[in-house]
């Protein structure tokens, strides 16, 4: 039933007749713990968000960064994003939204949950709203490896907003293409040096963990290594994330001292 209304709430919001206390009902109403119910609500405020009003998607996206981390699956991730795509103005409640995703892609999720929050992120910050803000959390990023918390996520966000950023651009401002951008990052932040001496610590911290939890040293069996973390990330994935980013430094930095431009 719910599902099937969606084009009466589409004429309603249309028409500037649903009020918030109804948003709230609608929104009560996947709270249930009856996952179809759920879903259905999901796909109607999804389907009506174009016609919503700013302030009748700040309450559902307020609503969204309240939902326990471990309830919170693809189906919330994509909602947020349909939510904020049809946004027509700048406003505060996209602060809680990139709060959301940053929650999200941080937390103990399934992969298929972190990648596509991780997409809708990268996008989210491309925006025009949000473009300025999207070099910052980089920056925070890096702040967060040197303080040896959430590194791996941190890295994960990197990698996907630097790929988002053109190769070139027409000036040299450190957040307007990726080349330059990773450049300050290196040669300000020292990025490449942390990347080398949070494998190191990371690699040491494994060592720990395996003498801690009576491992044969002669097991090196990754499924056994996984068990030793209680992220979602995996002892492949730890290593692979961060010798991505400091391969994807060197060639363009290669780049940019020994190929001259046209």
């Amino acid at each position: 039933m719910i599902q099937h209304s969606a084009n009466l709430l589409k004429y309603m919001t249309n028409q500037n007749s649903i009020e918030l206390d109804q948003i709230n009902l609608i929104w009560d109403a996947s709270q249930r713990n009856e996952k179809p119910q759920r879903l259905a609500v999901y796909k109607a405020l999804s389907d009506i968000a174009l016609y919503l009003r700013d302030e009748q998607i700040e309450v559902i996206i307020n609503k969204m960064t309240e939902i326990p981390i471990n309830a919170i699956g693809v189906e919330e991730v994509e909602l947020v994003y349909q939510l904020c795509k049809h946004s027509r103005t700048c406003t505060t409640w996209l602060q809680r939204t990139v709060e959301f995703y940053l929650k999200t892609i941080r937390s103990i999720s399934t992969e298929e949950t972190i990648k596509l929050a991780l997409n809708h992120f990268s996008s989210l910050l491309s925006s025009r709203e949000l473009k300025e803000d999207r070099f910052q959390v980089i920056l925070e990023c890096v702040v967060a490896i040197e303080k040896e918390t959430c590194a791996l996520p941190s890295i994960r966000i990197m990698n996907t907003l630097i790929e988002d950023y053109p190769i070139d651009a027409t000036d040299n401002e450190r957040h307007t293409n990726k080349r330059n951008c990773v450049d300050y990052l290196v040669s300000q932040e020292g990025l490449l040096k942390l990347l080398i001496k949070d494998i190191i610590e990371f690699k040491s911290k494994v060592k720990k963990q395996r003498i801690e939890s009576k491992e044969s040293s002669a097991v090196d069996n990754t499924a056994k290594l996984d068990k030793l973390f209680g992220d979602n990330g995996g002892y492949l994935n730890h290593i692979e994330e961060r010798l991505s980013f400091i391969f994807l430094g060197t060639i363009l930095l290669f780049f940019e001292k020994f190929i001259e431009p046209d």
